[in-house]
């Protein structure tokens, strides 16, 4: 079994691509939410939402690699402690948000802020005040950090054949069969229902992130055969494609992407193809760089949406869409990074960009 020591570059570039991957997904869904599917800002907003799928499938991968190996200590205490720090990068992160957007934002626009919503959306993250913010992600991974002790009970490379069958149910009972539900709707079987089906199974333990969580550890310590990669590889590139020009053809205007799922067939098949192309590159050396900006990937998520919403006031005046889509995505990648690097150098402060 590998025993990870130090930094392992494979996982930080992993984590590099996953964070520029949820810059590309926010960016791209200021293009996309348009009727018309045949013009060049959908087209484009697309295609990059598409390829920027495996963000989060990626993180959750990447944590499931590094808080199930076996060879790691990890005691309840710790984990706790984990969650806890998240649960104050959350709040803190929370407060920051609700300060600039709901109280300072409406002030420069010479509007009275509510004290009511900025409460709000200093205790839950709910900083748009709809339910719809990046947060999402801190809330999920807490509760893949609380049943972690449970998982490390039985992963371990002697039991691999018992997570390989953990995952195949999950692929069995949650991503094959959204993906059908999905793939039969849009054929005009009104009356799909797939995944409700599978539900009646009652399983729903081996389901959604968690199944990312153990695929993770699996594809990082057993490792496939290298033609069983291959194979792998193949289907990534064709899920990809899939993801393209299905959302391409099926999108109704209205604001519904059937294929746009992180739990549905194609993006776990992506994400697993990225993920063991990376891992498995001969020719990964160290790299300061890659690990620096690693190191700043929990600090560009947290702000992110900060800089996308300065990037609207600064460039919402580009008018070729191709151009404006490009100086979006590298201004709020650059900016959120050099943000992140910034509070990274704060002795107190630096807490909030580093999990």
């Amino acid at each position: 079994m590998l025993k990870p020591k130090g930094r392992i570059v494979s996982l930080d570039l992993l984590r590099v691509i996953a964070i520029f991957c949820v810059v590309g997904i926010h960016t791209s869904q200021l293009f996309i939410y348009v009727q018309n599917t045949a013009s060049i800002g959908f087209i484009l907003g697309n295609i990059l939402n598409c390829i920027s799928r495996i963000g989060v499938p990626l993180f959750v991968m990447l944590s499931g690699a590094l808080m199930l190996n076996e060879n790691k200590a990890l005691s309840f205490k710790t984990t706790m402690n984990k969650v806890l720090k998240i649960l104050i990068l959350l709040f803190s992160w929370s407060i920051i948000y609700a300060l600039l957007l709901i109280i300072i934002k409406p002030l420069c626009q010479g509007i009275s802020p509510s004290f009511t919503d900025f409460a709000h959306a200093a205790l839950t993250g709910d900083y748009y005040l709809n339910g719809a913010t990046h947060f999402w992600y801190l809330y999920m991974i807490i509760g893949l950090y609380l049943i972690t002790p449970i998982l490390r009970a039985f992963v371990c490379i002697a039991n691999a054949k018992i997570v390989l069958w953990f995952i195949v149910l999950a692929f069995a009972t949650v991503f094959i069969p959204r993906f059908l539900d999905g793939v039969l709707g849009v054929s005009g079987i009104n009356d799909s229902d797939v995944m409700a089906r599978m539900g009646q199974f009652r399983i729903s333990l081996v389901g959604e992130y968690g199944a990312y969580y153990l695929l993770g550890w699996y594809l990082f310590y057993v490792n496939p055969p290298k033609k069983f990669r291959i194979i792998v590889y193949i289907i990534g590139v064709l899920s990809l494609m899939f993801l393209i020009v299905a959302t391409q053809c099926t999108y109704d205007g209205k604001g519904t992407f059937i294929f746009y799922d992180n739990l549905k067939l194609p993006a776990i098949c992506y994400a697993m193809a990225v993920f063991l192309f990376i891992k498995n590159c001969k020719y990964l050396r160290e790299n300061r760089f890659i690990t620096l900006l690693s190191k700043l990937s929990f600090g560009v998520y947290a702000a992110h949406f900060l800089l996308l919403e300065l990037a609207l006031t600064l460039f919402g005046s580009i008018s070729v869409i191709p151009i404006k889509i490009v100086v979006y995505f590298v201004f709020i990648s650059a900016a959120s990074f050099i943000v992140s690097y910034v509070l990274s150098l704060i002795p107190f402060v630096r807490k909030i960009v580093r999990c």
